[in-house]
């Protein structure tokens, strides 16, 4: 016979959606995130119909800020315009520093 198996997190039901990705074939059963997010974080069961029960925890953790375009070294004449350009690899906060100085947003033109 089949068994039928329901998925919990953080004790709340999960059901096959956008966010979830739940799969049955015979005896294997497999819950899928395929993007995880902060909120996802927690404990995870898997109940079947029979009581039998599993857990486990999710942690979700940062995946860090790389640069993937360097600053440039340039040379520029007494009152030139000089721009600096660098990338990472996901949104986030930089600062900028002249020597060990870190520049005020007032002296920063973006």
């Amino acid at each position: 016979p089949n068994i039928h198996v329901k998925w919990f997190h953080e004790g709340e039901p999960i059901s096959n959606d956008e966010h979830y990705e739940i799969r049955s074939k015979g005896a294997i059963h497999t819950l899928i995130i395929p993007k995880a997010a902060w909120n996802d974080g927690g404990e995870y069961k898997c109940v079947a119909d029979s009581g039998a029960k599993t857990s486990a925890s999710l942690a979700v953790k940062a995946t860090p800020v790389t640069f993937t375009k360097l600053l440039e070294e340039c040379v520029r004449n007494f009152g030139e315009s000089v721009e600096f350009t660098c990338e990472t690899s996901k949104p986030c906060r930089v600062e900028w520093f002249v020597g060990d100085k870190r520049l005020s947003p007032s002296q920063i033109d973006i």
